[in-house]
């Protein structure tokens, strides 16, 4: 979303608040000893959490944000990108300063993964300016996106969520027909939910870690409502994967992780090439 975009989803929901400001403070009540953090890759479908939980809860804690371990936060972002206000890093930082300023009686966090074939569309599409896609050829659309941001499609989970949750990759026990998993450690919950089961799961998940029904999903971000939507649509329909990367991402320790045997197939036979 634009910045325009964003300012007026929070008039609205200031908006929805005073509207509805018995239910909204009662909400306040019960998690102002609580705090919110939205912790995922981008492009996985978090923004339409974060906003759902900005609307529900416009006076709590809630943030949103993407990196927050020393790897990220204090080498990888500073040496790839030279850029000491990174927005990654402003917002880490964000985050580090609520969850210091005070004594939590809950920490959640909430996160998403996503497979690593349709997140690198939307990734390549989300970073790159409209009049570059524009002068490409749909081939050479999908052949830059094969590649695109793999690294933190495959390995965010063990590089920057293990790394800052101290909960190994390996004790992450996902259920992929259940679509989620909900750990807890001392004060904190760390739910994790699958990208493509939010719509089905995020309101039954969230409410099993809160105690709190989420009446309605907020939808954002919805490439349809964009200028080159025509593309994207197209890129989607076309897009596939040469054989080396589809194989490596397939047989990634995250795509192990959270998709079923049968998800795995139905995912190669999506992604490859058919002569």
């Amino acid at each position: 979303m634009s910045i325009f975009e964003r300012i007026i989803k929070r008039f609205f929901y200031k908006l929805y608040a005073a509207l509805h400001l018995s239910t909204t403070y009662k909400n306040y009540r019960q998690f102002k000893d609580s705090i919110f953090v939205v912790y995922s890759p981008g492009k996985t479908g978090s923004s339409t959490i974060y906003y759902t939980l900005l609307k529900y809860l416009p006076f709590n804690h809630v943030y949103h944000v993407h990196f927050l371990s020393d790897e990220w936060i204090e080498k990888r972002i500073p040496g790839e990108r030279k850029n000491k206000n990174d927005r990654n890093i402003v917002l880490a930082k964000k985050v580090y300063k609520a969850l210091s300023k005070r004594d939590w009686k809950n920490v959640y966090y909430i996160t998403c993964a996503r497979d690593p074939y349709s997140r690198g569309i939307s990734a390549y599409f989300h970073n790159h300016k409209k009049i570059e896609i524009e002068r490409k050829s749909i081939e050479n659309l999908r052949k830059e996106i094969q590649k695109y941001v793999t690294e933190i499609s495959l390995n965010w989970f063990r590089s920057d969520y293990s790394n800052y949750t101290r909960i190994p990759f390996e004790n992450i026990n996902f259920d992929s027909q259940k679509g989620f998993i909900i750990m807890n450690k001392n004060i904190s919950s760390y739910l994790i939910l699958r990208t493509d089961k939010i719509s089905s799961c995020f309101q039954d998940s969230f409410k099993q870690m809160t105690c709190f029904k989420i009446p309605k999903l907020e939808q954002v971000n919805k490439r349809s409502n964009t200028g080159i939507a025509s593309i994207y649509n197209e890129l989607k329909n076309y897009y596939f994967e040469d054989q080396e990367n589809l194989e490596k991402k397939i047989n990634s320790e995250f795509v192990v992780k959270f998709f079923s045997a049968e998800e795995r197939k139905k995912l190669y036979e999506k992604y490859r090439k058919i002569s």
